[in-house]
Order: C-alpha cells, then structure tokens, then sequence
C-alpha cells in the first residue's frame, strides 16, 4: 500500500501530470468556447431584423421581374433556377446570407404577388 500511495504522489505530483492536466484542459475549454460560438453564429445568421427582411422581399421582388422579362421562353423551375442566382448575387452585393429554402420561399412569395398583382380573393371559387 505504501508502495502505491508513493507512486500516486510522484505521479500526481510531477510537473509531466500538472502539464498534461492543464494541456487537457485547455483544449477542452477551447473545443467548449468555438462551438458555443459556432452555434450562436448559426442562430444570429437565421435570424433576419425586419430591415434585411424587408431588403430580401425587395431583391426577390427585383429577381422575379428580371426573370419574368429575360427568360419568358423558359418553364417554370428554370426560370425559379435563374431567380435565384440573380438574388443570390444581388444578396451577396449586400452581404445578406440566407439558406436557399428561405431564399426559395421569398421567391415564390414574390411570385405569387407578382401573377395575382397583390389580389386575394374574396371568396373560393366552387
């Protein structure tokens, strides 16, 4: 027994083992602080303040028009595609990052604006 309390307090007790603790340590605090960052960044990137929303409705909205009277010979999941590379570059000109499924769902918002001329209809049509 004495033989193993002496070899727990060299072990434990050397300058090696304090430095490979606060090695391990400090690694895993890292590892800790850039993934909360990674995570916070990802939330503060979905997140649009109404202002960037409102810019990204405008740029659809420019998008749709541009498409609508450059590619009328094309269907309509091309003429999605093309919307989306216009505001895609249009968004990075103003450094606004949205995933492609908002980009694609403001798109068609400013599609459906754009064919009914902002009408809704009062009653459904039997």
């Amino acid at each position: 027994m004495d033989i193993l309390i002496g070899w727990a307090r060299d072990t434990l007790g050397s300058p090696e083992f304090t430095a490979l603790i606060i090695a391990t340590f400090t690694t895993a605090v890292t590892a800790l602080v850039g993934w909360v960052g990674l995570v916070v960044r990802r939330n503060i990137l979905r997140q649009l303040d109404e202002r960037e929303l409102a810019l990204l409705r405008q740029i659809a909205s420019i998008a749709v028009t541009y498409v609508e009277q450059t590619y009328r010979d094309l269907d309509g999941p091309a003429r999605l595609a093309k919307a989306q590379e216009a505001a895609d570059a249009l968004l990075a000109s103003y450094g606004l990052r949205v995933t492609s499924e908002q980009l694609r769902a403001v798109i068609e918002a400013a599609v459906y604006t754009e064919t009914t001329k902002g009408l809704v209809p009062l009653e459904l049509a039997p």
